[in-house]
């Protein structure tokens, strides 16, 4: 089976974040309802930051995609060094996000040609 590596890197404190972002697990969405393929989301760097508290109606969509996509079967983790640098680890059972090596994950992808998304 093929898969996609989605590594969500832009955060919401970047010029139209959201939106990218929404829209990105949106289409993700469709394509996890179809079963077709395996799909890994990882939050690394300024992606982590969407663990934190949602502040606006934005940021709790993008918090709901992310377990609406999990409900799914799509593994969702957030890099341990960037939780780790922002403190974040407390914020992870929240949302049923797990820590992950992302390197790991990025090396497995490529090793098994698996597609390769960022937003």
């Amino acid at each position: 089976m093929s898969g996609i590596l989605v590594l969500i890197m832009t955060g919401p404190d970047e010029k139209k974040g959201s939106v990218k972002v929404s829209e990105g697990l949106h289409i993700l969405e469709s394509v996890a309802v179809k079963g077709k393929e395996k799909i890994r989301i990882v939050l690394k760097g300024e992606g982590v930051e969407w663990i934190r508290d949602p502040k606006d109606d934005m940021e709790k969509m993008i918090i709901e995609y992310l377990e609406v996509l999990s409900g799914l079967g799509v593994v969702v983790g957030a890099c341990f060094s960037s939780i780790q640098q922002r403190g974040l680890e407390m914020h992870l059972n929240e949302f049923g996000i797990k820590g992950v090596a992302s390197t790991e994950w990025f090396s497995k992808a490529l090793e098994n040609d698996w597609k390769i998304m960022t937003f």
